[in-house]
């Protein structure tokens, strides 16, 4: 049997949160507030890292927070990151799975001024870089997603 337990969740530039970090002890976590006040978004956070999708199940969403006037803040990094502990077989360890997106800019031949070309995301299995698809295998090793998500 396979138990796994999130230890700490970090969030940079992800929605409403600049630069936020939760960590669990051993005990469960509540989650409460107004609305508005960024509960969605946590789960949005964590369902991005695992699944690139948010709560709706949707992949076409933006994370990138907003300046006082309502526009996307742009070349920051937009980070999620989390600590899990698996417990295996009487094996007891952690793992941390994060995802950075970044904005790439480039300038063209002639021009002065950059132009927005699309963004890049980095995958990583305790601070070592991993591609897509082996990133995606670590985190169908903890749980797969329908299950994961019935059971949250």
């Amino acid at each position: 049997m396979k138990i796994i337990k999130l230890k700490s969740l970090k969030l940079k530039n992800f929605k409403c949160f600049r630069d936020v970090g939760f960590f669990v002890d051993d005990n469960n976590i509540n989650v409460y507030g107004d609305n508005g006040t960024g509960k969605t978004t946590l789960v949005d956070s964590f369902l991005w890292l695992l699944f690139n999708k948010n709560s709706n199940g949707s992949s076409d969403f933006s994370i990138k927070p907003l300046d006082k006037n309502g526009n996307p803040l742009h070349n920051v990094d937009y980070s999620v990151s989390a600590v899990f502990e698996i417990t295996e077989d009487n094996n007891k360890y952690d793992i941390e799975l994060s995802k950075v997106m970044r904005e790439k800019w480039t300038k063209k031949r002639g021009e002065t001024t950059l132009t927005f070309s699309g963004h890049e995301t980095t995958y990583y299995k305790d601070g070592s870089p991993k591609l897509l698809k082996d990133f995606q295998k670590e985190v169908e090793k903890l749980c797969d997603e329908e299950l994961f998500r019935m059971l949250t």
